[in-house]
Formats: structure tokens, sequence, C-alpha cells
């Protein structure tokens, strides 16, 4: 299902990882954004949708051998209006799990102070 980034996946997920990672300050971007075809309202298909963005993030991180230490959440509304939450961690990051973990701590932030409309559907 990975072709061959399953392998190195694999690997990783064992810690086993030979390659030398750099992080740079104030350097590249690196991250996953969709707009939903139809407006979620449910916890678990937001999540579901986070950890595929933390994957995507993850294998580009790993695939220019980078590392971050600040990770963004944005969250758009049915009505259109964006909330972010941004973390700066003290140690760099580049796996799925680390990335989600943090990404989901944000995403219960924004989702405790909805925007001024009562409708919590996100876009």
């Amino acid at each position: 299902m990975l072709g061959t980034w399953g392998l190195e996946a694999q690997a990783l997920a064992r810690g086993i990882d030979s390659a030398k990672r750099r992080t740079q300050p104030g350097g590249e971007i690196v991250g996953a954004e969709e707009t939903f075809e139809r407006d979620l309202s449910d916890r678990a298909s937001l999540e579901r949708h986070l950890l595929e963005q933390a994957a995507r993030v993850a294998h580009r991180l790993c695939r220019e051998e980078l590392l971050g230490r600040v990770i963004v959440v944005k969250v758009k509304y049915s009505d259109f209006s964006i909330q972010s939450r941004r973390m700066t961690l003290h140690e760099a990051v580049g796996d799925t799990d680390s990335i989600f973990e943090i990404a989901r701590e944000s995403l219960v932030s924004v989702r405790s102070r909805p925007p001024h409309s009562s409708d919590r559907r996100f876009r």
C-alpha cells in the first residue's frame, strides 16, 4: 500500500533511522491543507483527516530530511471564519504520531472556542 515508502516507514516505526536529519531555523514550511467538499461536524471525522495530514507532512519531512518545531492547526468553519493555533516545541519532530498528537491537542483548543456563529461545522 505504501510502496517503497512502506519499507522506510516500517524501519522508522522500529526506531531504525540512518538518515541525518536537519532543522532549519526560520527555514522551510512543510504543511498540508484540505477544504472539505462537505462540512464536517463530528470529532472522529476531523481526527481521521488530521491523521492523514500528519502522515503527509511526516512523509515530506522524511523525504527532505527535515524535522519541525512548529505545528499549526487552522480550522475553517462553515461560515468561512478561520481560527488557528500554533505550538512551538522544545524538541523537533518528524514522525506521524508526534505531529498528530500535537495537532490533535491544538484541534481541541480550537474547537473549544467556536466563532461567534452557533454553527460548529467545519469546512
